[in-house]
């Protein structure tokens, strides 16, 4: 199966700095991957492009 994970956390330093987030999206990245599933990822942060996220 194919999973595309968002992390859409944004980052606000000394008051959020998005760990619960990006632990989280690895533990289901782990998971999925152990068990054979296709992973694609986006973090909002780091780039986002609407028409590829479309395509994913």
């Amino acid at each position: 199966m194919k999973v595309h994970i968002v992390n859409a956390h944004l980052t606000y330093p000394g008051w959020s700095e998005g760990a619960l987030n990006k632990a989280m999206a690895e533990r289901a990245k782990t998971h999925l991957l152990d068990r054979g599933h296709n992973i694609t990822e986006t973090a909002i942060e780091d780039f986002y492009d609407p028409d590829l996220e479309v395509q994913r």
